[in-house]
């Protein structure tokens, strides 16, 4: 039996797949993005290489080298916690 993480967003999309690496818990980080707007969230060593992966409910996010932008498409702010994970 193997095993592994998959996570999909809110509209069933899938984000993540970890089948072949012990995946760890980079960081936390706690944010609150105003409403139809985006943030950095700066994370230092974080990089586009494909060893790395992002998750917080209902926030879409995109990976860059050295920082992460959240993006809250909803009318209200949105509050939360990003989890940073090394593949």
């Amino acid at each position: 039996m193997s095993y592994g993480l998959r996570v999909w967003d809110v509209n069933g999309n899938l984000t993540l797949d970890i089948t072949n690496r012990l995946t760890r818990i980079w960081s936390t980080h706690s944010f609150s993005v105003a409403a139809n707007s985006s943030q950095n969230i700066a994370i230092p060593g974080i990089s586009t290489d494909g060893t790395w992966g992002v998750y917080s409910p209902f926030i879409p996010s995109r990976i860059f080298s050295g920082y992460v932008t959240i993006y809250n498409r909803a009318s209200v702010t949105q509050n939360g916690t990003l989890l940073v994970v090394r593949l």
